[in-house]
């Protein structure tokens, strides 16, 4: 398992076009990607669950992985 952490520097944060890449990326592989902010933690696979989050300019997320 790796841990990364991130600030987001786009100033419309995490909207609808880099939340669709961050999807299309993490299908690319077979293990289980997590996109965290705060106290809540979403699958990368899921669009919806990215959105859910509301990440703007200047937050910080986590990023990490589990499995193979």
């Amino acid at each position: 398992m790796f841990l990364e952490k991130f600030r987001i520097t786009d100033k419309m944060g995490i909207h609808a076009r880099p939340a669709t890449k961050l999807v299309q990326t993490a299908n690319k592989f077979k293990s289980n990607i997590y996109l965290g902010f705060e106290e809540t933690q979403v699958n990368m696979k899921s669009i919806t669950g990215i959105m859910t989050l509301g990440i703007a300019n200047g937050m910080i997320v986590e990023l990490w992985q589990k499995g193979g």
